[in-house]
């Protein structure tokens, strides 16, 4: 299919969120980034625009499964969503929740993961992304409750694993895995 390369805007994000004055990542401006993304784009209609929202429709993480119809969108640091279904998630990965902090701490050595069922496809998110290291002993689970709002922000731990198309005239939006 012929792209026009100005309507194309994609971003990547390294993955190595605990390095200090580190190159974090890039924004590409009509065209795309093979370098740092795989050739393989999954698109899915986006049903909201300005914020780019789409439909996500079924989220796993350990045990823990959840179905439905959901809005998402990737404007967060974490990974944000309905308070029962991230507590039931996090519960399913070994986390506990911290409520004077408001943080889901988990074992630094977890090999958590999960998973985002996204169009056709399903997303697999792992612990490199999903574990933010604090210090030795110390690390938070990159989950966060959305309070008050029933939909899901995919945000920094998803765009680490997959760089993300944005095409501005067919209103949809790209995944391809990052290398």
């Amino acid at each position: 299919m012929q792209q026009n390369m100005h309507e194309i805007i994609q971003n990547w994000c390294k993955d190595k969120h605990d390095e200090e004055n580190a190159y974090g990542g890039l924004i590409t401006y009509g065209g795309l980034d093979f370098e740092n993304c795989e050739e393989s784009i999954a698109y899915v209609k986006v049903n909201r625009l300005p914020r780019w929202q789409f439909r996500l429709s079924r989220v796993a993480a350990g045990n823990y499964t959840a179905a439905k119809e959901w809005q998402a969108d990737t404007a967060s640091s974490f990974i944000k969503g309905p308070s029962d279904i991230i507590s039931g998630m996090a519960k399913a990965l070994g986390a506990e929740y911290n409520q004077t902090k408001s943080l889901y701490f988990i074992d630094c050595n977890s090999p958590a993961s999960m998973e985002l069922g996204i169009g056709s496809r399903t997303y697999t998110l792992t612990a490199e992304s999903l574990i933010i290291r604090v210090d030795e002993k110390l690390c938070i689970l990159a989950l966060s409750h959305h309070r008050g709002n029933p939909d899901w922000g995919l945000g920094a731990p998803f765009i680490r694993e997959y760089c993300h198309v944005y095409d501005v005239d067919s209103q949809r939006v790209g995944f391809a895995k990052a290398r």
